[in-house]
């Protein structure tokens, strides 16, 4: 549709505006805290599979181990669900599984990715 101008009105979509160091920060640790929780329920769940295994342990603590295993992984999907995009609020965990995509696919905002991780643990 033209504006009487002969400039198509449906062709200029104003970019959003880039996401602040702050929005940038709160995205990668909350995507690092998923991969934590993850990695964690794996980890329980290989420790404890392999005590029920290798140590003959009573079949009972096969069933606590894996409902710790399940609570973490539940709390890691969670905390993926949780992150969204600052500008569209689009869920970004829907987008690209585990890791955060480099773009948002709702509205187009670049996700910028750290130039170096401060630490594996941080807060």
């Amino acid at each position: 549709m033209s504006d009487g101008t002969g400039n198509s009105s449906d062709t200029t979509r104003a970019r959003p505006a880039a996401l602040t160091g702050a929005e940038v920060a709160a995205l990668w640790q909350g995507e690092r805290r998923a991969i934590r929780y993850y990695v964690a329920a794996l980890t329980v769940m290989a420790a404890g599979l392999g005590l029920v295994a290798f140590a003959g342990l009573a079949g009972e603590l096969r069933y606590v181990i894996v409902l710790i295993a399940l609570v973490l992984l539940g709390g890691a999907l969670y905390v993926q669900l949780a992150i969204r995009c600052p500008r569209c609020n689009a869920r970004l965990s829907i987008q690209s599984p585990l890791l955060l995509p480099d773009r948002c696919k709702g509205c187009g905002t670049a996700i910028a990715r750290p130039p170096v991780l401060d630490s594996e643990l941080d807060v």
